[in-house]
């Protein structure tokens, strides 16, 4: 269907029912009623006319308040209670934690703690190197990377743990 040109287009962007705005989609797919009026069935009672805009808004939109945050904080809290109260079989009892375990085979074989160990201690040397290299190039004292030796070996160890329990399942398959 072809476009009329744009001094036409405020009009037919206009459901011919009731005068509401048609969407985009709508007026490119040629629709002259909005989806109310074809729900209903009404035929035009009458033609938009569009009318010179004089700058000034016909009504005003009254805008609603922004919700509390706090208002919107308690209906989260409340619809996730809500939505654990409807899963039964979700806690976080050791049962379950128990299960996970078993579910993916932690403990079954003899490989998996030296593994797990190897790579604990690969990855918190890794980390000292790292670490210690950086305070030798910036010149900073040993106390003020003391936080950075510690805390960042032991994530980069529980990593690489995790690494090497991987690769002792990889092995026994």
């Amino acid at each position: 269907m072809a476009r009329a040109a744009t001094a036409e287009a405020p009009a037919r962007a206009r459901c011919e029912s009731c005068g509401t705005g048609l969407s985009y989609r709508a007026w490119e797919q040629g629709q002259t009623l909005c989806r109310m009026c074809v729900q209903v069935g009404a035929a035009p009672a009458a033609t938009f006319v569009p009318v010179q805009r004089t700058g000034a808004p016909a009504r005003q939109r009254r805008v609603a308040p922004p919700p509390n945050q706090d208002d919107l904080i308690d209906q989260l809290i409340a619809s996730l209670e809500a939505d654990a109260a409807l899963q039964p079989g979700q806690s976080a009892h050791p049962e379950s934690v128990r299960a996970v375990l078993q579910d993916i085979g932690f403990g079954q074989s003899s490989s998996e703690l030296p593994w797990a160990a190897w790579g604990f201690a690969a990855g918190f040397t890794l980390n000292i190197l790292v670490a210690k290299y950086a305070q030798m190039t910036s010149g900073a004292s040993m106390g003020e990377f003391l936080p950075a030796f510690l805390l960042g070996g032991v994530v980069a160890g529980a990593a690489c743990a995790g690494i090497g329990w991987g690769i002792a399942k990889l092995r026994e398959r």
